[in-house]
């Protein structure tokens, strides 16, 4: 009866510790699946972020390349206007320009000073009259 008293005993603490094992097998296996999950959610939020950057970075890729364009656009159209072979003709037609506005510019000069003229001589004029309608 002592024996079997201790062999209850025996069997009741190895169920004890099975239950025991049991349960803190399930706690590491529930641990196990939230650091999982914990994992697979770090992973989407840097996932997502490499996206985010990505575009960012396509957007501004896609503008610089779209400048270049422009740019290269622009030097195209100013390599066809000014080509080594058009550049005399340029130079003459920028002195033409130069010599009609210096001709334009000295008409006006002369016609300033033939308006300055008549003035003093209209002043002039008033003057002795004045002189001659003052006159005792």
């Amino acid at each position: 009866s002592c024996s079997w008293r201790k062999l209850n005993e025996k069997e009741e603490l190895n169920r004890s510790l099975q239950l025991k094992c049991e349960d803190l097998h399930l706690e590491a296996q529930r641990q196990l699946e939230q650091n999982h999950h914990l994992k697979e959610e770090a992973l989407k939020q840097y996932c997502f972020q490499i996206q985010e950057t990505k575009l960012k970075h396509r957007k501004i890729r896609m503008k610089v390349e779209n400048r270049l364009h422009q740019l290269m656009e622009q030097h195209k159209n100013l390599f066809t206007i000014f080509t080594p072979q058009r550049l005399p003709a340029e130079i003459r037609s920028a002195e033409y320009t130069t010599e009609q506005l210096l001709k334009a510019e000295q008409q006006k000069l002369e016609q300033l000073t033939n308006l300055l003229d008549g003035l003093s001589l209209t002043q002039n004029e008033e003057m002795h009259m004045d002189t001659f309608v003052k006159a005792p």
